[in-house]
């Protein structure tokens, strides 16, 4: 035992250690109802010796040495056991398998993803490595797929070539490529049935397809008669005009085609005789429908791409700005009907309603929700956009005289892999002024209340707070109150718990 390391970290699975994995994996799943388990690197214990002979391990040399041997049979026969026990509780759960479980475990599991050994970067990456890697394993009927928490667009430009994504939602991502990004492949792929198509790799197609430049690569899905959808990679490190050439006899593919890109990244492509001409940006990739002009796959893809480019457009337009909604001014010229008796301080201007005094609106928080304010007017929800973590009220909202206002969003916590565990967070909040902050519809921080700022106030300084919140996987609400006039803002940023950076969480009060 090491200090600062954890206990027992190698175990045997020729002992009783399987049992108590086995039933501690039914006991949960039965207790909160999960779909399924993770198992972290299962395959790294098939080379882990060990020389317990009290449960068959190891063996005694004539001259009384002791020898280790490796429990390979008894670690394939775990995996099989925790299958079988998944299985049983949920017929439809996941087995979600780290690293290289190997083709003797691979098996046992509904999918696999790995790319931690390269640390999610996949530039000058040998290709040999990823196709021994992750090829073969769909024989077994188990999903692969890439960890490409270095750089998402490189990693989906080398997967593709293989026919692997990078898992969504991978650490370091930002939250265009959570769910949108492997949707827009999935949704591509299944419009062009890639289920009936026959794969064809860059590693054997170079009798059917070429490119004039070697940080080029090309594989595709062919369908005789319907067409093909093709992904075109750039995996060198300057951007680079490429011609592709098809031998189309062999694919079965007539002379009077057509071609359309299927993902926006704006690369510039033509349609010559024999191929594609496009220019794709260092570490990028695209797919490109190419088919006969009456083909029937037509109207679908086209449908698709439709899908693709509104998923982008909305996406481009979340990743710049992260929407609130905000409702105000609350602060009215006598807020005696609205103060308790007693609440008010000596110093408190009589225009100024306290903290304690003014609740959020009731829900739903919607931009056409209407609600009622202090003084019996009617308000609503009005969208606002902030950029880097700074927002301003609109002046018309705040008012010269200080007032009550109120904002709201949403908060997804993405993680690497499906949990129910809640992520501990650092909510650093910047402000002049007095705030409340709600998460989840619980008050976790006030800062100030009746009477603050106080009245004659003039140098106002910004203070910064750090507040410990906890996120669970999925959407959190966060509703702040802030006592401010005339255009305030704030600036708000999430760090972990010991301040490191998160992923790009998405930030949206909108659906």
């Amino acid at each position: 035992d090491v200090p600062g390391h954890r206990r027992a970290p190698h175990v045997c699975f020729n002992s009783e250690w399987p049992d108590f994995i086995v039933h501690g994996v039914e006991c949960l799943m039965k207790k909160f109802d999960l779909d399924g388990v993770y198992l972290d690197a299962w395959a790294l214990w098939l080379d882990k010796p060990c020389a317990n002979q009290l449960h068959g391990c190891g063996y005694t040399l004539p001259d009384g040495m002791l020898k280790q041997t490796f429990p390979f049979w008894k670690c394939r026969e775990l995996m099989e056991r925790v299958y079988v026990t998944v299985k049983s509780i949920k017929p439809g759960g996941r087995l979600s398998l780290h690293a290289n479980p190997g083709l003797c475990m691979a098996q046992f599991g509904t999918d696999c993803f790995a790319g931690e050994g390269v640390h999610g970067n996949f530039r000058n990456l040998n290709m040999q490595f990823i196709r021994a890697l992750h090829m073969g394993l769909e024989q077994w009927g188990t999903f692969s797929e890439l960890i490409a928490s270095a750089d998402y667009d490189y990693g989906e430009a080398v997967g593709l070539l293989h026919n692997v994504l990078p898992r969504a939602g991978a650490y370091e991502l930002s939250h265009k490529n959570i769910v949108d990004q492997p949707a827009a492949i999935w949704r591509i792929q299944d419009a062009f049935g890639k289920t009936q198509a026959q794969w064809l790799p860059y590693w054997r197609n170079a009798e059917l397809v070429s490119a004039d430049a070697e940080q080029i690569k090309v594989s595709l899905w062919n369908r005789p008669g319907k067409g093909a959808l093709l992904v075109i990679s750039n995996l060198g490190i300057s951007e680079c005009q490429a011609r592709i050439r098809l031998r189309r006899q062999k694919l079965a593919m007539p002379a009077d085609t057509a071609a359309l890109e299927m993902l926006p990244c704006k690369p510039s492509m033509t349609l010559n005789g024999d191929g594609v001409a496009l220019t794709l940006p260092a570490g990028k990739c695209q797919l490109v429908f190419l088919a006969p002009r009456d083909s029937s796959l037509w109207p679908r893809m086209r449908k698709a791409r439709q899908w693709v480019a509104r998923m982008h457009a909305r996406r481009i337009a979340e990743i710049k700005y992260e929407s609130w909604l905000l409702a105000g001014p609350f602060g009215e010229a006598d807020p005696a009907p609205y103060i308790p008796a007693g609440a008010r301080r000596p110093e408190t201007p009589p225009e100024f309603c306290g903290m304690e005094t003014v609740y959020p609106p009731e829900s739903p928080f919607k931009p056409d929700a209407v609600f009622e304010t202090a003084g019996g007017k009617r308000g609503a929800w009005t969208v606002a956009m902030a950029e880097n973590g700074d927002l301003t009220f609109p002046k018309i909202m705040l008012r010269e005289k200080w007032d009550i206002a109120y904002a709201y969003t949403r908060i997804c916590f993405p993680t690497l892999v499906p949990s129910l565990c809640d992520n501990p967070v650092n909510l650093l909040f910047l402000s002049h002024h007095a705030f409340k902050i709600w998460v989840n519809g619980r008050e976790v921080y006030t800062y100030g209340g009746a009477g603050t700022p106080r009245y004659g106030q003039k140098i106002l300084r910004l203070n910064k707070h750090t507040i410990k919140v906890v996120l669970h996987p999925g959407w959190n609400e966060l509703l702040v109150k802030l006592v401010a006039r005339d255009g305030a803002n704030f600036q708000y940023a999430i760090t972990g718990p010991e301040g490191h950076k998160l992923p790009p969480l998405l930030i949206s009060a909108r659906d």
